[in-house]
Formats: C-alpha cells, sequence, structure tokens
C-alpha cells in the first residue's frame, strides 16, 4: 500500500518535470499508470527471484501477487485522492487571505 503512495508521488514530480502542471487530467493517468507499472515490474521481479534464485517472495501464491497490485495501486490512487484534497485547501486559503 505504502508503496503505491510512494510511486504515485514519484510519478507526479516526473511528469511535472517533464510536463509540469498544464494538464491535469493526463497527470492523473500518468501517476496512476507509473504506481500500477512499478506495482507490476516488483511482481516480476518476485516471480524471477523466486524462479532463479529459489527465493519465497511470493509464498508461492497468486493471492500475494494480487493483494500486491491491488495495494499498490489503491495507494495510487489515496495520493491522488489526498493530493487533491489538499491542493484545494492551498487554493481556498490563497484565495481568501490574498484576493
Amino acid at each position: 500500500f505504502t508503496s503505491g503512495i510512494i510511486f504515485a508521488r514519484a510519478g507526479k514530480e516526473i511528469y511535472i518535470k517533464i510536463n509540469g502542471n498544464k494538464n491535469i487530467p493526463l497527470m492523473i493517468l500518468f501517476v496512476i499508470m507509473f504506481a500500477s507499472s512499478i506495482s507490476g515490474l516488483w511482481e516480476i521481479w518476485e516471480f524471477s527471484s523466486d524462479l532463479i534464485l529459489k527465493t519465497n517472495a511470493q509464498n508461492n501464491s497468486l493471492f500475494d501477487t494480487m493483494i500486491d497490485m491491488i495495494l499498490g495501486n489503491l495507494g495510487g490512487i489515496i495520493y491522488l485522492i489526498l493530493f487533491k484534497i489538499k491542493k484545494a485547501e492551498i487554493n481556498s486559503a490563497f484565495s481568501i487571505k490574498y484576493f
């Protein structure tokens, strides 16, 4: 879950560095897809390490993989919701105090 939040934050920062804050719907899509992609890559890493190194990172379970993917995506979505709420609070405070 926390990894989804961390990767969503990283995705937002990458998007802003590349495109700025010009297109918010595209940023939201990019952030969700970035968090989802990193979650998928992490699961590929776990599978590969289980196969090659004979570890037990996935607990021999599809359930573990799916929960990790779902929680990674959920963390990314929750980050975006919290970001939107915080941004709205900042905008309303700014407009009330200074305009």
